[in-house]
């Protein structure tokens, strides 16, 4: 039995079935979330451009922390000139 098939086992259909969301949290935005969440004590993720990262404390009913808000430059128009 390999470990896929160890772990499987130990999923029980009627508990999965008798899972509720507990926490909900918008990002602001309809596009998604884009990052692997990484989960201790405080839940941090990223939403999509332009890549605000918020922490979520678990242990305090899902309240937010903090967020970070990067301000990203706007791109230069940058025209190339081909000397011959």
């Amino acid at each position: 039995m390999n470990l896929y098939q160890q772990i499987s086992a130990l999923i029980i259909t009627a508990a999965g079935l008798s899972l509720v969301a507990c926490e909900h949290h918008s990002g602001g935005t309809l596009l998604g979330q884009e990052s692997a969440p990484i989960v201790g004590d405080t839940l941090y993720f990223v939403m999509p451009y332009p890549n605000i990262l918020y922490a979520v404390g678990l242990r305090s009913g899902g309240s937010l922390k903090w967020k970070f808000e990067p301000s990203p430059r706007p791109r230069r128009k940058v025209s190339h000139v081909v000397s011959q």
